[in-house]
């Protein structure tokens, strides 16, 4: 499956955090730091996903194409990625996921 530029913007677009707004204030700084490690992931999945026309079925497919590594978490720990029968995705770190569905 091709995906045009506006069709990824849109996926993109869909890509949604949460499970977060239920952290303390305290940990919104935390929050970001993880979500900025998480940007060049997100993005990747989003190439990988054009390029081949499916997500990977594990992050370690990004490399070294579109990832030198998987980055870790600021706390040492790996994201939890898993991927649904459907080419949907959750990126998930603490509390916090992000979700990729498409709508047809």
């Amino acid at each position: 499956m091709k995906l045009s530029l506006n069709t990824l913007i849109g996926l993109l677009a869909i890509v949604i955090l949460f499970g977060c707004s239920l952290m303390p204030e305290r940990d919104l700084t935390q929050r970001r730091i993880e979500q900025g490690i998480a940007a060049p992931i997100l993005g990747a999945i989003a190439q990988y996903e054009r390029t081949t026309g499916h997500l990977p079925i594990r992050l370690q497919e990004l490399i070294p194409t579109y990832l030198a590594a998987i980055p870790k978490l600021s706390n040492g720990e790996e994201f939890i990625y898993t991927v649904s029968r459907t080419d949907n995705y959750r990126l998930c770190f603490d509390e916090c996921c992000y979700l990729a569905y498409y709508e047809v």
